[in-house]
């Protein structure tokens, strides 16, 4: 090849390959920089834009929520013809003086006059009163805290008592009595006595777990149960599911399912575009083998596990289980919805351990199941994406309505009002 060709191809060579030269390769590596860096920046001002539409419609699906609940614990009077407004009027004088009576909180004012529209009747009127109910029981348990002290503050005349603290003089003050809990014969005897209802709230009454162990088949716990209902001076009994009431409400006189209602101050949890946190309420040691086996599952999937967080608000996705010494079969299948309540509430997507009868009765096919640590984390993976999340945020917000506590001490009141009006002597 001659002198000039060698020349032209090799200017040919440099044009085509500029990268050859230093700066020429320079250049490029910056034009290249600039624009991933563009790249970049739209991305993140793209993430920005999902992310506040993603915080917008969780907002929204929130006041969607406390809209419904409104609605739901408003219904009296949003429902409610011109002619019951002259009850309400009637009523003013009335419902002032039990509040400056303390007999009725603050709070629950707008609530009274809302029932008052509700019923079309006088609240003071002796025909058709509210019946006076006194709730019994231990007086720390958190049974008792939910289901005599909480529901109580639900209607006016209605009061909740420890045990310890109950005289003899107090009995003719009130038309029934609910032990909640803990049973005390002395008491309901001096009651009946007095022709007042005696009912009984069964919630988990048995030592635990102690109890459970002793009794891991279904004819040793209908003996145990045979033992502790059979003779107790009642006129109702109140179980918390439907499992116990169809195993034992042959046992009782008319016996009735009133499930949990959740904590009155939950709010919706927010729905977050990415799920960090999977969370636990109750106590640890209830948990048993599942507690190792949670953490182990989160630390795959790259979640974190909280036991007890400060607030429903603060995880993404619910985890209800129970091993161990506190797994038995009596738990299982008689234990309460309370647990779940509150994540429906919260709107919590939530997984729970196959078995574990009133969640399966209150929560249905809103909840995951698993049964074993590989399905623990297959449950725990489906609930991951966020569109499945909010999906069952949507429907379990509506569903909890059941469950609150406006509507748990309507069943209450009218299981009262059914005892008084059935029992012959009352």
């Amino acid at each position: 090849m001659s002198q000039r060709a060698q020349s032209v191809s090799a200017e040919n060579r440099d044009t085509c390959h500029p990268l050859v030269h230093f700066d020429g390769g320079s250049e490029a590596i910056r034009r290249l920089e600039k624009r991933l860096e563009r790249v970049e920046a739209h991305l993140d001002a793209s993430r920005s834009v999902v992310e506040q539409q993603a915080a917008a419609l969780s907002s929204l699906c929130c006041d969607l929520a406390r809209m419904r609940r409104l609605v739901h614990r408003n219904r009296g009077l949003l429902c409610a013809p011109p002619a019951r407004l002259d009850v309400v009027r009637s009523n003013w004088e009335s419902i002032q003086m039990l509040r400056n009576q303390r007999e009725l909180a603050p709070e629950h004012l707008v609530g009274a006059m809302l029932r008052v529209m509700k019923r079309r009747e006088p609240i003071l009127d002796k025909r058709t009163a509210m019946p006076r109910v006194c709730f019994i029981g231990d007086g720390f348990a958190g049974s008792w805290r939910m289901r005599a002290q909480q529901i109580a503050r639900m209607r006016p005349g209605w009061k909740a008592k420890a045990t310890a603290r109950l005289k003899l003089s107090e009995l003719s003050r009130y038309d029934v009595f609910v032990f909640v809990k803990r049973f005390d014969i002395y008491w309901a005897q001096q009651m009946r006595e007095r022709q007042k209802v005696v009912i009984y709230d069964v919630v988990d009454p048995w030592k635990q777990p102690d109890d459970g162990l002793a009794h891991d088949t279904p004819p040793k716990i209908r003996s145990y149960f045979e033992r502790l209902l059979g003779r107790l001076p009642v006129d109702g009994v109140i179980f918390p599911n439907g499992a116990m009431y169809g195993d034992l409400r042959q046992l009782t006189p008319n016996p009735i399912v009133i499930h949990h209602h959740f904590r009155p101050e939950l709010v919706p949890a927010p729905v977050r575009l990415v799920a960090k946190t999977v969370g636990y309420e109750g106590r640890e040691e209830y948990l048993g083998e599942w507690r190792q086996t949670i953490q182990t599952v989160c630390r795959r999937l790259g979640l974190q596990f909280v036991a007890n967080p400060p607030s429903l608000n603060a995880i993404d996705i619910g985890f209800i289980a129970r091993g161990g010494d506190h797994g038995s079969l009596m738990a299982k299948r008689y234990k309460s919805n309370v647990k779940l309540a509150n994540m429906l509430a919260a709107g919590v997507p939530t997984v729970v351990q196959a078995g574990e009868e009133s969640y399966a009765e209150t929560g249905g096919d809103l909840i995951g199941y698993f049964s074993t640590p590989d399905e623990l984390e297959a449950a725990v993976r489906r609930l991951l994406p966020f569109s499945t999340r909010l999906d069952l945020h949507r429907r379990m917000l509506p569903h909890s309505l059941q469950f609150s506590i406006e509507h748990i001490a309507d069943q209450y009141e009218e299981y009262f009002r059914q005892l008084l009006q059935d029992i012959p002597s009352l």
